[in-house]
């Protein structure tokens, strides 16, 4: 099902510098990247996320739901980068190291796997607001600037 609607990264990896690594450990496809268990957890949070956007569109403001919707499509960025076959584990400080940690697609002999049906899209959801809310704790001076200039500023 998941698969004939196109949520399962199906698509051939091309072939290049850095995207040939997970080619030669036999992985030719972007789902090839992921265990079962993962497709299965990465492909019910897109299913859910696809059966929720209606209801967030309808119930709120245009820009608000867009900036909902894209919130957690972050949430599902950051769970696909440390949720594969190519997710490391950092021995020393104990935890799950994601696929660009290094700035390619270097095969891990042992990889990192989250409990994804409690841990992985509350963690994931948890890194994407402490971002979001570490950017805007960065934008607030320019808010103090704009008003001491009587530059109208959107409401928060």
């Amino acid at each position: 099902m998941w698969d004939a609607r196109g949520w399962v990264p199906g698509e051939a990896i091309p072939s290049g510098f850095k995207s040939d690594e997970p080619r030669r450990y036999g992985m030719y496809a972007w789902s090839d990247i992921f265990s079962p268990r993962q497709l299965l957890a990465l492909s019910s949070y897109v299913e859910a996320l696809h059966d929720l956007v209606p209801d967030i569109q309808r119930d709120l403001p245009k820009d608000r739901a867009k900036a909902i919707v894209t919130c957690l499509g972050m949430v599902l960025r950051k769970a696909v980068n440390y949720n594969s076959y190519l997710a490391g584990w950092h021995a020393t400080s104990t935890k799950i190291r994601g696929v660009f940690d290094r700035h390619d697609f270097s095969f891990k002999w042992t990889y990192g796997e989250f409990d994804a049906s409690r841990n992985l899209f509350p963690w994931a959801l948890d890194q994407v607001c402490d971002a979001y809310a570490r950017i805007a704790r960065l934008a607030e001076p320019a808010r103090r600037l704009f008003k001491q200039l009587d530059i109208p500023v959107p409401p928060r």
